[in-house]
């Protein structure tokens, strides 16, 4: 049986952007740049993904391995919630 998980982390922010550019007839170049981050929120480590694969290989039959038998884990996620703790924290 093979065994593999991922414990994804997300960070959504919220930022400004500033880029002010001169405009001549040939070309145009930047003048000034400027990114402030607003606010940020970073979730993640609790969800853990996975997938168990089972893989068998024997001499006499060479690899065995069934798509049916594919077991995934999926975290349990719930939108509402995750939405209102992101609006809060950007917001904060």
């Amino acid at each position: 049986m093979a065994h593999l998980n991922a414990q994804p982390q997300f960070t959504f922010d919220l930022s400004a952007y500033l880029n002010v550019k001169a405009d001549v007839v040939i070309t145009e170049f930047e003048i000034y740049s400027k990114r402030w981050t607003l606010a940020s929120y970073t979730f993640g480590p609790q969800l853990e993904l996975g997938v168990d694969l089972p893989i068998r290989w024997t001499e006499q039959n060479g690899l065995d391995f069934d798509i049916n038998q594919i077991n995934v884990q999926r975290p349990d996620i719930d939108i509402k919630a995750l939405t209102t703790d992101l609006v809060h924290n950007l917001i904060a």
